[in-house]
């Protein structure tokens, strides 16, 4: 019998090499050029040794950790501590004087009060403070408000009342310009004059376009009055008298920025709805400025919606300028 079973063969196992240790180099910089008709033509490469090139390797710095020091934790947080004690070193009051001083409503700087209002201390840091024995800690910030604890409530209830009466000062000042400012937004929506002029640039405009249009801005009339003949025209169908009698004060408006004044009093608001005790005559001299002050601005939103323009100093500096072109008589040559 013929064997027919075929011989065995052996796989041959192929053994992976051992992947060599990737050694990072410090590299050095070549600018690439192409190498044709160049020297680096007839270059040849030089071989080197793992020995020659140690000299090459990048060593890995092993960083040192920091320790974090923990800080010690005070009463307020660092900012605000620090804020606290350049603005209490200011003061050359002791702590109690200080104190007295604010109970009783005195003299203070507007800014020291503001700032003390501003970093007053949380029911938490009045916690902390509560629980410190005196004059442990030698910090102004600290020191004073542990002088208030007892009477904390009745401090900052006066700090809100010295500051609200520094704003209602400023607020009284004001009652010139929102006469002024009224008189100005009153005419706006009441002058005959002023809506005769846009009439008649409208109707112009309208014609020697020729176009629909049934609007336009003030920015528009000011560049349309630009041309003597249309100035000369209009003098024929609009008492132009009538408008400089009317905006006469538009001078005095440039000296007034009623967006800043209605800050002013967005600011007394709401500190006066932050006091809980005021006297009659405090409380009326507020209730007069702000009534003043809520028709002025009642005038200036309508009439705002009236022109579709928003009145800021940008409007009021291109009324200006109208008032001015409309109110120059020009010399004709025959008059020259």
């Amino acid at each position: 019998n013929t064997n027919t079973t075929q011989p065995t063969t052996r796989k041959k196992i192929i053994k992976k090499k051992k992947d060599a240790k990737k050694i990072n180099y410090i590299p050095i910089k070549l600018n690439k050029i192409p190498k044709e008709g160049t020297i680096f033509e007839d270059t040849k490469k030089i071989i080197f040794t793992e020995k020659e090139l140690e000299v090459f390797e990048k060593k890995e710095v092993v960083r040192k950790k920091q320790e974090v020091v923990k800080k010690k934790e005070g009463i307020f947080p660092e900012k605000k501590n620090y804020a606290l004690n350049i603005l209490l070193s200011r003061i050359k009051l002791t702590d109690r004087n200080l104190k007295k001083l604010v109970l009783e409503g005195g003299d203070c700087d507007p800014n020291l009060v503001k700032q003390l209002l501003l970093y007053f201390p949380t029911e938490d840091e009045l916690e902390k403070l509560g629980k410190i024995e005196q004059n442990l800690e030698s910090e102004r910030s600290v020191s004073f408000f542990r002088e208030c604890l007892p009477e904390i409530e009745d401090v900052k209830n006066s700090l809100r009342l010295i500051f609200f009466r520094t704003l209602l000062d400023s607020a009284c000042s004001y009652s010139p310009h929102l006469s002024t400012l009224s008189l100005y937004y009153s005419k706006i929506l009441s002058s005959t004059a002023l809506r005769d002029i846009l009439s008649f640039v409208l109707s112009l405009g309208n014609i020697l376009n020729p176009s629909q249009c049934e609007a336009f801005s003030l920015d528009s009339l000011s560049q349309i009055l630009e041309s003597q003949s249309i100035i000369s025209l209009l003098r024929q169908k609009v008492d132009l008298d009538l408008f400089r009698e009317d905006f006469k004060i538009i001078l005095d408006i440039q000296r007034i920025n009623f967006q800043s004044i209605s800050l002013d009093f967005q600011e007394l608001s709401a500190a006066y709805s932050e006091i809980k005790d005021i006297d009659s005559e405090t409380k009326d001299t507020y209730k007069q400025i702000d009534s003043q002050y809520q028709n002025t601005l009642k005038t200036y939103s309508q009439a705002q919606n009236y022109l579709k323009e928003k009145i800021d100093e940008d409007f009021n500096r291109e009324f200006l300028n109208i008032f001015l072109k409309l109110s120059v008589e020009r010399c004709t040559k025959k008059e020259m």
